[in-house]
């Protein structure tokens, strides 16, 4: 099943593949790393990533009846971004994604671009 997911995120987004992590309650399962951030990262600051992630990620009673059960996040950063889906069977489970910025131009470009409007509103 994960060389599956595997196999389709590389198809669609190619080169900006960066990570495919799963995890449950239990266990954390690194599916793929791309070659130059393996040897930027170790295997096992990668693990903990994916495990401060899935701590950062708990949906709140409130947010679930004013929104409905979060299953997915969206990590922002300046040259990359990460996709946390929630399992809907499984609170404990779920898969995370990190992607090259260039995966979500767009949406970064909009992030950046409300942000620095802001910032200027604040000055």
């Amino acid at each position: 099943m994960t060389q599956k997911l595997v196999e389709y995120a590389s198809h669609r987004a190619g080169d900006y593949l960066r990570v495919v992590a799963t995890y449950s309650e239990s266990s954390y399962s690194i599916e793929y790393v791309r070659d130059d951030i393996r040897k930027k990262h170790a295997e096992s600051f990668i693990r903990l990533v994916v495990q401060d992630l899935c701590e950062q990620s708990k949906d709140t009673e409130r947010m679930r009846r004013t929104f409905g059960s979060q299953y997915a996040t969206v990590h922002a950063y300046r040259s990359n971004c990460i996709v946390h889906v929630r399992s809907s069977q499984d609170s404990d489970a779920g898969l995370i994604i990190s992607l090259d910025k260039g995966a979500a131009k767009n949406l970064l470009e909009f992030i950046e671009g409300c942000a620095s409007k802001w910032s200027q509103s604040r000055i």
